[in-house]
This record gives C-alpha cells, sequence and structure tokens, in this order.
C-alpha cells in the first residue's frame, strides 16, 4: 500500500465524481423526498476519507493512459532552485494547495468566533412564554436546548453540535407563528443538520480550488432546509401544513420590513423566489419515506463505491522508482521496474521503459532522473 501521484488523482476524480452524482441526484424530487440527515453525512463522509486516504492498494489494477505521461512530465518538471533544493511544478502547486487551506481554515475559525459572539454574548434569556414554547415543541428534553433572545437578530436560528443554542429575536410573535418557527429551528437541531454544515464547511476548506464543492455549497442549506420543513410537517395534517406554511410567509414578510444587511442570520431573505416556491411545494405534497430503507441503500451504494474506487489506478506509462537506486563505481545499475535512458549524439535523452516503449525527455529531466538513479546509455559513433 503506498501513494502515489496518480492514486491522489484517483482519489479527487472518484470524490468530485461522486460530489457530482450527489448534486444530479438532487435535483429530482424524488430523491429529495427520500434524503436523510445521516445520508447526506455518509454521502459527505466517502467524499472525506476517499480524499484523505489516496492509496494504491498492492491488488490495484494498472490502467496506462499516454496523455498522463505528459501531465507526469510537467509536474516534474524543475521550475525554480531554493538553496539547492529542486522545486517542481508540482511541488509548487502542492505548496499552494496547502497554502489554501491553510488560509481557508483560519477564515473559517474567525467566521466562528465572531457569529458565536454575535448569537450568544449579546443575547438574554428568554422569557416565559418562549420557554412554555419551547416546551411544547421539545418535550422533556427542553432541557437540552438554550433558548435566547437577542436584539440584533432579524429571524430566529440555531446553533450548536454539543450545546445546542435557539435564538429569537425580540418581537412580538404570535403564539401559532412563534411555534411553528420554534419547531423548525428544534428540527435542525434534532436532525443534526449542523454537523452536516460543518462537514460542509471542511470539505470546502479543503477544496477551495474545486468549483464542484462551491457548486454544491450554494444547494445544500436549500437541501436541508426543505428537509428540515419535512420533519417539522411530518406529523402535521393538510390544514396544519398550510398554517406552517403561512407561519414561514408571514416571517418572511417580517424580515423584509425588519431587514439589517449587518445580520448574518437572513438566510431567507437571501432565497430567491424559486428557492421559497420549491419548499412551499415539498411542505403540500411530500411525505416522509422510512428512512431505515434509505439508509440501507445508501450505505450499500457506498461500500460498493468505495470498493470501486481502489479497484484500479489509471496512470502514465512511467512512474520515478519509488525506492532509491544504488550506484555503483563505474556501472549504472538498472532500477527494479527496468527503465533507462538513453543519450544520443545530438545531446538529446530518450527514456526508455521496458524495452517496449519510449519517450523523449528533456535535458533537464534527464538530469532528474539521473539523480534518482535511471541508467544512462550513449549511442555508438559509427
Amino acid at each position: 500500500m503506498k501513494i502515489t501521484l496518480f492514486s491522489f488523482f484517483m482519489a479527487c476524480l472518484w470524490s468530485n465524481s461522486f460530489i457530482i452524482v450527489i448534486f444530479c441526484l438532487r435535483r429530482h424530487a424524488v430523491i429529495i423526498r427520500f434524503f436523510t440527515v445521516s445520508g447526506l453525512f455518509l454521502l459527505y463522509l466517502f467524499c472525506l476519507i476517499r480524499m484523505v486516504l489516496p492509496f494504491e492498494l498492492p491488488l490495484s489494477q494498472i490502467i496506462v493512459l499516454k496523455p498522463y505521461s505528459a501531465i507526469y512530465l510537467f509536474l516534474n518538471r524543475t521550475v525554480a532552485d531554493f538553496y539547492g533544493m529542486h522545486i517542481t511544478a508540482g511541488g509548487l502547486l502542492i505548496l499552494i494547495w496547502i497554502t489554501g487551506i491553510a488560509v481557508s481554515l483560519s477564515k473559517m475559525i474567525d467566521q466562528y468566533y465572531d457569529l458565536y459572539h454575535y448569537y450568544i454574548g449579546f443575547a438574554s434569556e428568554a422569557g416565559p412564554e418562549m420557554k412554555t414554547i419551547l416546551k411544547q415543541v421539545a418535550g422533556d428534553d427542553k432541557g437540552r436546548y438554550h433558548l435566547l433572545q437577542n436584539t440584533s437578530l432579524d429571524s430566529p436560528v440555531s446553533c450548536g453540535i454539543f450545546k445546542k443554542y435557539i435564538l429569537f429575536p425580540v418581537h412580538d410573535y404570535d403564539n401559532h407563528l412563534a411555534f411553528c418557527m420554534m419547531k423548525h429551528e428544534f428540527c435542525h437541531l434534532a436532525n443534526h443538520d449542523y454537523i452536516v454544515k460543518l462537514l460542509l464547511v471542511l470539505l470546502h476548506c479543503f477544496y477551495w480550488w474545486n468549483p464542484v464543492i462551491h457548486m454544491l455549497s450554494r444547494d445544500l442549506e436549500q437541501i436541508l432546509e426543505i428537509k428540515c420543513d419535512l420533519t417539522a410537517t411530518a406529523d402535521m395534517d393538510e390544514d396544519e401544513k398550510a398554517d406552517y406554511l403561512e407561519a414561514f410567509r408571514k416571517t418572511i414578510r417580517i424580515n423584509r420590513k425588519n431587514q439589517n444587511p449587518e445580520t448574518g442570520a437572513m438566510h431567507l431573505l437571501r432565497r430567491n423566489l424559486s428557492q421559497v416556491m420549491e419548499r412551499s411545494e415539498y411542505v403540500e405534497r411530500s411525505v416522509l419515506s422510512k428512512q431505515r430503507k434509505v439508509s440501507v441503500f445508501i450505505v450499500v451504494l457506498l461500500v460498493l463505491s468505495f470498493t470501486m474506487s481502489y479497484s484500479f489506478i489509471i496512470q502514465s506509462d512511467f512512474t520515478v522508482p519509488i525506492e532509491d537506486v544504488v550506484l555503483h563505481d563505474i556501472d549504472y545499475a538498472l532500477d527494479a521496474n527496468d527503465h533507462y535512458i538513453i543519450k544520443n549524439q545530438d545531446g538529446t535523452y530518450i527514456l526508455v521503459i521496458s524495452d517496449q516503449s519510449s519517450v523523449i525527455i528533456t535535458n533537464e529531466q534527464a538530469v532528474r532522473m539521473q539523480e534518482d538513479g535511471y541508467q544512462v546509455k550513449e549511442t555508438l559513433n559509427r
């Protein structure tokens, strides 16, 4: 078991492909009805695990593609020298990637710190009427949730993974509207949606250069909002669902009157009309299915996909030796794969792969490969 450039490429390929599949499936109405937070968690967990475990297993089949040879040679081309160290194009890209991860993670931590102090630091204990509504929603579990009010908020929000908070604006809501909003935020916490959001944020930091992640992140919040609406209305009849939707629309109207651009909780205002209509449509006509069937399907799909993702590796028709080759005083030793270099009379170089194929390489690449232990043979004068 080893990590190579091409096993890393395969990890990226499988992760991105799986993300695109999730995004495409989400476009179908029937899929969202069966969508569960546990399923979403497993899907993202697959992407994360596959990316952080880019191994090539001994049983992996090698599939050779010649275009990969050009990519390989480009990534191993020296672009700079730093105090005697050769910096390759691939090494430079890795450095840029790691720097981007560090910057993205630092921004995420700063944003979390600011939002935590904005939401929690300036909040006060909710009044007895709001606590009564929380008891109606949460039942005996109400002690696990901290109900606060914040004068700077325009709409209710919930946050927290280990310590769960529900925050309301200081506004004179009627009991029915407050109940519907409380149940919505309670479902976010009960479904552990913030674990999923945290996974996506970490994935976004890791794949900061990947447009696929940006595409998915724009859609994730809508998915979770729909799932939350379905959970909140699962035990409601048609009339109660209509009341819930009316409360949802009323919240939007209130937010539009009191909108504050500095407020980070304005998620309802940022939704366009099509997203609002989509949420309403699913509440009106959807019924939650049995989550066990969906979970079993997702687990089977993930196991098969995970196994298949390690079954083969696409790579070029040559690679740098993994282990250093021992050089003798006079003769060059062949590497384990029996690759060697031919130096022509005109000064050009050819890399011979197992006496079966060859490729022209640059002088710089030839020097690097000699340093890695490749044998050099010179053509004879005639």
